[in-house]
């Protein structure tokens, strides 16, 4: 627990001079609210029982100051501090994001979108409330116990002392408490995450949910999870509703104590009347902390569940990381080689070996069963993921020397599942290069044969596609893709079927759009187009990760082998 919160504080190092202030305007914060008593107590000894009213206005003008100037003091601690809380919130999330966007796919793959929203989102509020409000509180009541406690013995050292051992029991029933809530807000937090998570799949996949009907069995499956976090907090709930009142009980009882040995003291002349009504206003600033340290520990227990699924996030390894000085690859030709590559998705071996050289303008075409391995060698082309053996170069360069940024510009991919942001036409397409202009972006489109489309759309290019381009066709969408690709350039062209989820009145403009975009670049295409395979320069024949066959389609054809069997059913399927 102590290392995690090490760990949240280190994230308020860009703010020491504000923290140290407010640190400071809570220490005088503190000692103002503290100074009342020592005024009452002259005001009941020196005022009221000798009878003196020329020193009460005096006195009451005293007390006006002291709650004025604490009034200001609190007021420039709580905006120190709620400055820091906010800006430590911004820069815990962007600093989860930015280390999500460095993370390699296969972090994507395991994760849940929803999950990972929950620790942004929900995570992240529960680690800044004790951060920067819990830390606050927890400071003042200590501040706050620690004074009271001395002046209660400084007043009179045997009622101090019979005042303060009674709270010795609320350490005990702390740590126990603290025992028996760790894992249940670890728990908790975990439920609300899968929560999160499943309703972002309903809500994706909403269409498929209706389109089946389907909606009462995901409204039972929400309300299983949903089920599972409610009872979990009901747990948290019994242990808090045990607890708390036996702190207060406690507290009560050490203020009956403080009431009664006062009062005997009092009768037996060894203590005044003003020292025990010094004590009664002193009285709330000690047991009411008591009570506020155990609500602060209760959001201290949430908030380590909370950072603990949050520095997951920080702690993952970004397998694909840039050198210090990566090579930028700024006039790349296209020529892409695999150099015996292999990898793995753990222990499963996808690739094994992999050798081809793909020769600038040319056309290599992929072929095999799903699963052979075509996706992988896109992703390993775009460096998506790193070999576990062998090299990929791009122009002579180990994609492992270059950078990231400089590989996507010049490696290019056209996917077989098209994702639009719930963004206009415009900036979906301008995506691929931010810098375009008005009249690239419409350049693109035309080239895509997207431009009549998008012209006829409510509101052009402005028009918003909706979340995922729900707004559009599926070839509509493809052609937004296929614009994107026009306009990123690049010199190398990665096609994974992307006509495989289009009506049929599209896949002529789609592949027309297509045959432009190859022009000049170094294509690797996977298709199940039969023209498309047999106009390749040269074709890849996967079958569980090897390269089992490869030439021409009419050298290939002749060998009788596997790709001849492919031909046999594809040309079957379009008859």
């Amino acid at each position: 627990m102590v290392r995690d919160l090490r760990r949240l504080l280190g994230f308020l190092g860009p703010y020491r001079l504000q923290v140290f202030l407010g640190f400071l305007c809570l220490m005088a914060a503190v000692a103002l609210e503290l100074s009342p008593g020592f005024v009452w107590l002259y005001i009941v000894d020196r005022v009221v029982m000798p009878k003196r009213p020329d020193l009460l206005l005096p006195a009451v003008g005293a007390l006006i100051a002291i709650h004025a100037v604490e009034a200001l003091v609190s007021a420039a601690r709580r905006r120190l501090l709620e400055t820091v809380a906010q800006r430590f919130v911004y820069d815990l999330r962007t600093r989860l994001m930015r280390k999500m966007a460095a993370l390699p796919v296969g972090f994507f793959n395991e994760a849940q979108s929803g999950d990972l929203i929950s620790r942004v989102s929900s995570d992240v509020e529960a680690v800044q409330e004790v951060v920067i409000n819990g830390t606050d509180q927890l400071l003042a009541n200590f501040l706050r116990l620690a004074g009271v406690a001395t002046i209660f013995l400084s007043l009179n050292l045997t009622l101090g002392a019979s005042t303060l051992i009674p709270i010795a029991a609320v350490g005990l029933l702390l740590g126990r408490f603290n025992r028996q809530i760790k894992g249940t807000y670890a728990r908790s937090r975990r439920q609300l995450g899968a929560l999160t998570a499943k309703l972002s799949d309903i809500l994706g996949g909403i269409r498929v949910i209706k389109g089946f009907a389907r909606e009462k069995e995901q409204i039972r499956v929400f309300d299983e999870a949903a089920a599972d976090y409610m009872r979990t907090n009901l747990e948290g709930v019994r242990v808090r509703t045990r607890f708390f009142p036996m702190v207060s009980f406690i507290s009560s009882f050490g203020n009956t104590v403080m009431i009664g040995v006062g009062a005997w003291l009092i009768i037996r002349g060894e203590f005044t009347i003003g020292g025990l009504v010094a004590y009664r206003s002193y009285g709330r600033y000690f047991y009411g902390p008591i009570d506020n340290l155990t609500q602060i520990n209760d959001m201290l227990q949430r908030a380590i569940a909370a950072s603990r699924r949050i520095f997951e996030v920080f702690d993952a390894p970004e397998t694909v990381a840039d050198q210090p000085e990566p090579l930028a690859l700024d006039q790349a030709s296209g020529r892409l080689e695999f150099d015996h590559v292999s990898f793995s998705y753990g222990e499963e071996a996808v690739l094994k070996g992999v050798s081809f050289s793909l020769q600038p303008g040319k056309k290599i075409a992929l072929v095999g069963e799903s699963g052979a391995g075509k996706s992988t060698i896109f992703a390993l082309a775009q460096r998506l993921w790193d070999p576990s053996d062998g090299v990929v170069r791009l122009d002579g360069v180990d994609l492992r020397d270059a950078s990231q940024e400089a590989i996507r510009r010049q490696v290019v991919s056209v996917q077989q599942d098209t994702f639009l942001f719930a963004q206009s036409v415009l900036e979906n397409i301008r995506f691929s290069k931010p810098e375009a202009t008005d009249d690239e972006v419409k350049a693109a489109a035309r080239a895509a044969n997207a431009h009549h489309f998008v012209e006829r759309l409510p509101d052009g290019y402005d028009t918003m596609v909706g979340e995922r381009g729900v707004k559009l066709s599926g070839g509509q969408r493809q052609r937004i893709s296929v614009a994107r690709a026009f306009l990123a350039g690049g010199r190398v062209l990665l096609l994974d079927e992307a006509t495989s989820a289009v009506e049929p009145e599209s896949e002529r403009l789609i592949y027309q759009s297509l045959d432009r975009l190859m022009e000049g670049r170094s294509t690797l295409v996977a298709t199940h187009r039969l023209s498309t395979i047999e106009n390749a320069d040269h074709i890849l024949v996967l079958d569980r990760g090897r390269i089992v066959e490869q030439g021409t389609h009419a050298d290939l054809v002749r060998q009788q082998g596997v790709y001849a069997r492919m031909v046999g059913v594809l040309t079957e399927e379009t008859v």
